[in-house]
């Protein structure tokens, strides 16, 4: 692979007219002004062209020129390439080109480790001109989502902007943030722009049955060694529990009918912390998770049919209870992205089999 030349006059070539990928264009050609301007280069502007216009033809072969294209797929995957003349960004969706663009930028030397900051590429003594890139093609398949914690309004545009930089596919906000009560459909508005997505939950699956209930209804909450306690999940086996469940969960949904990815867990660092009543006996941890799950789940698909609700399961067992189609799993939740970051990081969801 090639290294990027900044000074070579080069030209933007889209194929399409799609939002997403005039977004790209118009961003990656300021990021090159930008090194250009930091590097004290003095260089023409770049042009975007349409690859179908008619002096497109004139930035094949040798001349440096830059493609971008899009599929119409609903995967965030993407793919680049470089040699001397040519780079090609390739996104499955204008997700994914924004992935790539920024995935190349980073090979370049950009870094966003924090909100509102960006360190840009070094400057080579002897070539500043001249930028050393990785050696390998890049490509990148899956969603990467983020939870946020104690999310603000006044922030939450710089938040955006990172996530789009380090390439993370959705923001997650905590059900119990009054801020993502607060401005949800204007947080959709400014995710559009990258085409973030934007889901609501995390730890909460205790959420559907509050601890207001414990006085008058401690059949509903988990038993520890012959005492209910009311801190850690519940007992997912009363009637009562499944009826709370079902009657939370119809609020929350109808409240976020534009959320489309809601992920419920168990109270986090006790998720194998169960009840151990009678009947829950019976069950193993994961399976009273599961059995919890599923009330939400119903209620969900009759409310929202289009959205779905992730699970997090420690376990590799297999369980004999089956989850709903509109139940998908957590296949990883790492602890933090950056130490200077507070939240977590997660994989793809995978569909439950």
């Amino acid at each position: 692979m090639a290294d990027f030349d900044i000074l070579k006059p080069w030209v933007i070539l889209i194929s399409g007219a799609s939002e997403s990928v005039n977004s790209v264009a118009f961003e990656l050609a300021s990021y090159i002004e930008i090194l250009r301007a930091g590097f004290r280069i003095k260089q023409k502007s770049l042009s975007i062209l349409n690859s179908k216009d008619p002096s497109a033809i004139n930035y094949m072969g040798q001349s440096p020129h830059i493609v971008l294209r899009v599929g119409e797929g609903k995967e965030n995957g993407f793919s680049w390439r470089m040699d001397k003349f040519r780079l090609e960004i390739i996104g499955e969706s204008g997700r994914g080109l924004f992935n790539g663009m920024f995935d190349f930028l980073s090979a370049l030397g950009f870094k966003w480790k924090t909100p509102g900051s960006e360190e840009l590429p070094r400057r080579n003594s002897f070539a500043p001109h001249i930028l050393p890139m990785r050696t390998a093609e890049n490509h990148y398949n899956g969603q990467k989502r983020y939870l946020l914690f104690n999310a603000n309004q006044k922030k939450v545009e710089s938040w955006i902007l990172w996530a789009a930089r380090n390439r993370i596919d959705a923001l997650v906000f905590p059900l119990a943030s009054k801020a993502f009560r607060v401005f949800f459909k204007e947080l959709i508005q400014k995710t559009r722009k990258y085409e973030i997505g934007v889901e609501a939950g995390g730890w909460e699956l205790p959420l559907l049955v509050p601890r207001k209930y414990f006085c008058f209804h401690k059949e509903m909450f988990r038993m520890n060694e012959g005492r209910r306690d009311k801190k850690i999940n519940f007992c997912p086996t009363s009637p009562e529990t499944i009826r709370i469940i079902s009657q939370e969960a119809r609020k929350i949904f109808l409240a976020h009918p534009y959320t489309r990815v809601f992920h419920f867990w168990p109270t986090r660092g006790h998720e194998q912390e169960w009840c151990s009543c009678p009947t829950c006996r019976a069950f193993t941890a994961e399976e009273q998770n599961r059995i919890a799950i599923n009330v939400a789940a119903d209620v969900l698909h009759k409310i929202l049919p289009s959205a779905v609700l992730s699970y997090c399961e420690l376990s590799t067992e297999e369980s004999s209870i089956d989850l709903r189609d509109n139940v998908i799993k957590m296949s990883r939740i790492f602890d933090t992205f950056g130490q200077e970051i507070s939240g977590w990081f997660f994989a793809q969801a995978q569909p439950v089999k």
